[in-house]
């Protein structure tokens, strides 16, 4: 379990306590030593905008704030796997930039992170390799490097299989122009 990161849809925090408390509790489950989870909390909770709202219970935190707190948690013992959904999803650019480029210096020092997203930019952009789910299933994987020395994007990908596999339904004619 060490060497895993999770970062879930719902993320278990514990409301009553402060962020600093809460990502302190996590690096000393993970067996870290006080002073290095005190450093490691400080470290992170200002990489992600979060150091102002340090002593803030969590209870308080917007749905953003909680994301990337839950985001520190899965990061403060330094996981060599990571496992996040929808790491984007409702957080402002400014940490979004963040999320990504901490995604880029994990995987540059040899961390393998898994992602949801549903938006086929974003997964072009960071990933080497995606998978498109259809229903629950694998429908199609693609190496990126490949696709674009093929001048292909994924969008075109997800269109010949996705697309392909969903039956279009007509826009009603209230709303046709």
């Amino acid at each position: 379990r060490r060497r895993f990161g999770v970062v879930p849809e719902e993320p278990p925090l514990f409301e009553r306590l402060t962020g600093a408390e809460q990502l302190v509790f996590t690096a000393r489950m993970y067996g870290l030593s006080a002073t290095t989870a005190v450093g490691r909390t400080r470290d992170l909770l200002a990489l992600l905008g979060l150091g102002p709202a340090a002593s803030v219970v969590v209870a308080d935190y917007s749905r953003g704030m909680r994301k990337k707190l839950a985001f520190a948690c899965a990061l403060v013992h330094a996981p060599e796997i990571l496992f996040l959904d929808e790491p984007f999803e409702g957080v402002d650019p400014h940490s979004g930039d963040a999320l990504q480029r901490i995604l880029g210096a994990l995987t540059g020092r040899g961390a393998t992170v898994v992602f949801t997203t549903h938006i086929l930019e974003v997964a072009e952009r960071l990933c080497e390799r995606v998978g498109l789910l259809h229903r629950g299933r694998l429908a199609c994987e693609v190496i990126l490097a490949t696709l674009r020395a093929e001048g292909g994007t994924l969008r075109d990908v997800y269109a010949r299989t996705i697309d392909a596999l969903e039956e279009e339904v007509a826009l009603p004619r209230w709303l046709a122009p």
